[in-house]
């Protein structure tokens, strides 16, 4: 396919009859990029991993409903 190519040749290579997503696909395609989504989300997971954040502690002086 287009591997053995740089980025700005793989782009002058594809056809002039796509549609720029069609060749932004393909080409993310060539450099291995992945379309499955539970994959994503697994990647997505070592990547950006979140910290579990307590709540605030509650001021019981200010949790009183008021009357």
């Amino acid at each position: 396919m287009l591997r053995n190519h740089t980025l700005e040749e793989r782009l002058t290579l594809s056809q002039d009859n796509k549609t720029q997503s069609d060749k932004f696909k393909e080409t993310a395609r060539d450099l291995g990029a992945d379309e499955d989504e539970r994959r994503w989300e697994e990647r997505l997971k070592r990547v950006a991993k979140t910290k579990d954040v307590p709540a605030p502690p509650t001021d019981p002086l200010r949790s009183k409903p008021n009357k």
